[in-house]
């Protein structure tokens, strides 16, 4: 009797020891050109925000130690502060000076009141002082943050609110990972490329995982770039795989990493790198292949199944883990999950992948529908699913209302 294959978990386990420090070199970029790269250092302010007290609308600033009694007063406006304007002159006992949303508070004047509490003129301003609290609609200087506080930490992925708040600290760059150099492979003396043939030959079909591959590469953040066929001829695949460890900080290929007499990119890799041929118990894909070449740090190795939707399923697990390990990408995943509206066909005691796309209802419920193909060859399903569900080995049979998690892509 067969012993069960170890569950997805501890194949990573294995595959992460490859990936400990696999972040690359450190570029600087402009902050206009930083969304999407990984932040490098730490986002550290560079002074208190706000910069000064200001204004938290428009109205009129006035000093609350000024009145003690209950009721209207009239109080003289001695002037005006805008912002990028500010007021500069003595505010004398009792006095008020009109002022604008952001405008920097008048020194010793520590309250503002909204200009329709008011009634007012250009020389004078009515209003009940004792209405507003001390301090009321002021932004304090350093409230939001400190000089020297970690705003945004090394290892996130730059969205346009991280490079809006480097903006706003007079940053022109950050300082971000170099995108990780990823050679793309097919593999096997079947394919051939998409325009080479107008019908291909018997027994031939046309090269899908490379293209495949190599968007999903890039979707992920990688300088990718797509190598062709790996033939089945073990002397030109060492030849080609040992000139591309020379330009590349990741080599991913499909196919011919099996046990096939004519699979010879493992047996290759046998001699130029230190790889592991691992199974688990996942369903499309349970095989992969990840190692680094002998002569040095990098490049690292994948080596994906080459069913189409083994190849995807797999690129989204392996390929997608180790660019961001590269890349410097240190957040953790989103966990989302979704209601199954229909049953699918799985087995106990294997995770299955499921191709579907999701809806939701008026409240706003996550509901995952199984496309209604899931052969690990077809592409069908990969051309119109948008999710991948994940079934747990310990489901025997997922029926409708099931609650289950979708596998992270982006």
């Amino acid at each position: 009797m067969k012993s069960p294959l170890p569950p997805l978990e501890d194949v990573l386990e294995h595959f992460d020891r490859y990936l400990v420090d696999a972040a690359g070199a450190v570029e600087l970029v402009s902050i206009w050109e930083s969304v999407g790269r990984i932040l490098a250092h730490d986002l550290v302010a560079t002074e208190d925000f706000p910069l000064f007290n200001n204004s938290a609308m428009d109205g009129f600033a006035f000093r609350h130690a000024d009145f003690t009694e209950e009721g209207d007063v009239t109080c003289p406006v001695v002037g005006i502060a805008t912002a990028g304007h500010p007021f500069e002159g003595e505010v004398p006992v009792g006095g008020a000076v009109r002022i604008m949303t952001g405008a920097p508070m008048p020194v010793g004047l520590d309250t503002m009141i909204q200009i329709e509490k008011t009634q007012n003129t250009e020389t004078e301003v009515t209003f009940d002082p004792l209405s507003m609290k001390a301090g009321a609609n002021v932004r304090l200087k350093g409230e939001i943050y400190k000089e020297n506080d970690v705003l945004v930490k090394a290892g996130t992925r730059i969205n346009e609110g991280t490079a809006t708040l480097a903006a706003s600290m007079g940053l022109p760059t950050l300082s971000v990972y170099a995108r990780p150099r990823v050679g793309v492979f097919a593999s096997g003396d079947e394919l051939i490329e998409p325009g080479s043939e107008t019908n291909p030959p018997n027994g031939k079909i046309f090269n899908s995982n490379g293209i495949l591959m190599h968007l999903l590469a890039q979707r992920w953040g990688a300088d990718a770039t797509y190598l062709g066929i790996l033939p089945d001829d073990p002397d030109a695949v060492k030849q080609i795989l040992a000139d591309a460890t020379v330009n590349f900080d990741l080599i991913v290929s499909s196919g011919g990493v099996g046990p096939g007499d004519k699979d010879f990119t493992g047996s290759v890799l046998a001699e130029l790198a230190t790889v592991e041929h691992r199974h688990s118990a996942m369903r499309p894909g349970k095989a992969v292949v990840f190692g680094r070449f002998n002569d040095g740090i990098r490049p690292f190795f994948i080596g994906l199944p080459g069913n189409p939707i083994a190849t995807a399923v797999t690129a989204k697990i392996y390929l997608r883990r180790a660019i961001r390990a590269l890349s410097g990408h240190t957040e953790a995943d989103p966990v989302r999950h979704a209601t199954l509206t229909a049953r699918v066909r799985t087995r106990l005691g294997r995770r299955d992948f499921i191709a579907g796309t999701l809806s939701t209802n008026e409240s706003g419920e996550l509901f995952f529908n199984p496309m209604s193909g899931q052969s690990s060859t077809s592409l069908v399903s990969l051309a119109h699913q948008t999710v991948t569900g994940i079934i747990p080995e310990a489901v025997e049979k997922p029926e409708a209302g099931l609650v289950i998690k979708l596998l992270p892509e982006d």
